[in-house]
Order: structure tokens, then sequence, then C-alpha cells
């Protein structure tokens, strides 16, 4: 059985990131504020709060469509109720 041995090299990379730290790119910065918990959770709440207000706003214009169809039906029943009824006057 032989020692682990480490990469050479690995010493070197850690101590070259510990130096870079302070200094992160334009993407890392984007990467590291999108990947928090509470921004994951707000982003699933919007998209929530999105679908159940387009849904809502389906509903509402159907039920608008549908009591426009009611009121046009009403309508036309009480003209041809008006038009029957001036018939039979006019016929006796």
């Amino acid at each position: 059985m032989q020692r682990a041995e480490a990469n050479p090299y690995l010493y070197t990379r850690i101590k070259a990131k510990l130096n870079n730290a302070g200094s992160a790119t334009a993407w890392e910065l984007i990467a590291r504020f999108l990947t928090r918990p509470v921004v994951a959770v707000l982003a699933v709440f919007l998209l929530l709060a999105i679908n159940a207000s387009v849904i809502m706003k389906g509903k509402q214009d159907n039920a608008m469509a549908v009591q426009q169809l009611l009121q046009q039906n009403n309508s036309v029943d009480t003209d041809f109720a008006i038009q029957v009824q001036s018939n039979f006057s006019s016929d006796q």
C-alpha cells in the first residue's frame, strides 16, 4: 500500500485562488447572487403569482363573455316577444 500524494501544483492553485478571491468577474458575481436560496424562492413565488393572475384574468374574461352572451340572448328574446305581441295585436 502506498501513501497518497497530493498533486504537486495543488498548493499553488489554492494560493492563487485565495489571492484572486477579491477580484471576481461580473459573471461570477451574477452567478453567486442568483444561486442564493432567497433569490430562488422569490423567483418561484413570482412565477406562481404571475400564473395565478393570468388564470384569474382568463376566468374573469370568460365570465364577462358569458354575461354579455346572456344579455344579448335576453335582448333577442325581448325583441322577439315584442314583435310577436305587436303582430298578435294587429291581427285582432
